[in-house]
């Protein structure tokens, strides 16, 4: 997870480690790298298994990546952030915000993005990387299909976050709608992309 105590858009990267129960083991802290290439505040983050990347929502047209390969714990400062652009696939800025969701797709190895507002719009991204295994610092982002046109229809004032959840089991996503003040309620929805396999 990112976390930022003085708020002043650059986050630290730290992992948690859960102890040894029944021997008594404490849990662990750990900040494992830094913000130094790209700015954030409020955002969400998940893990790209396959390629070891932790992927973090950011500033506009933007994603903070860290190489949890690089962690470490006695020197954060060697695992600085990798700041990635977003574009269309004409070549045109993605513009977005730390609002969105962000979970990775581990069955189509790629990273899928949620706004809320826009009916439900699901967004792919599969990281680029060059002939040497380096990370390219531009990205390009697909829109992706929609079998109905019934879709949450939140205004998500406070953003989805956190509310975009990928269920490896189901190998689905489950987006939480803005809660509705008119009914009580928040639904629930499956969010099942198409298989590139």
């Amino acid at each position: 997870m990112t976390a930022d105590s003085n708020a002043s858009g650059f986050p630290s990267l730290y992992r948690y480690t859960l102890g040894d129960v029944k021997n008594g083991g404490a849990d662990k802290w750990e900040r494992i790298g830094v913000a130094w290439n790209s700015a954030g505040y409020t955002g969400a983050g998940t893990i790209d298994t396959k390629h070891n990347l932790y992927v973090r929502t950011a500033l506009q047209s933007s994603l903070m990546v860290w190489d949890l390969a690089k962690a470490d714990p006695l020197n954060p400062n060697n695992n600085r952030d990798i700041g990635i652009s977003l574009v269309l696939e004409d070549g045109t800025p993605f513009i977005m915000n730390g609002s969105y969701g962000v979970e990775y797709d581990q069955k189509n190895d790629r990273i899928l993005l949620w706004d809320g507002a826009d009916a439900g719009t699901v967004w792919s991204i599969t990281p680029g990387f060059d002939a040497n295994g380096n990370l390219v610092k531009t990205w390009v982002v697909k829109k992706l299909p929609s079998t109905t046109s019934s879709q949450p229809d939140g205004n998500f004032v406070t953003g989805v976050i956190g509310k975009w959840d990928y269920i490896n089991e189901l190998g689905a996503f489950i987006a939480l709608n803005e809660f509705s003040t008119v009914d009580m309620d928040a639904e629930v929805w499956l969010y099942k992309p198409f298989s590139t396999s």
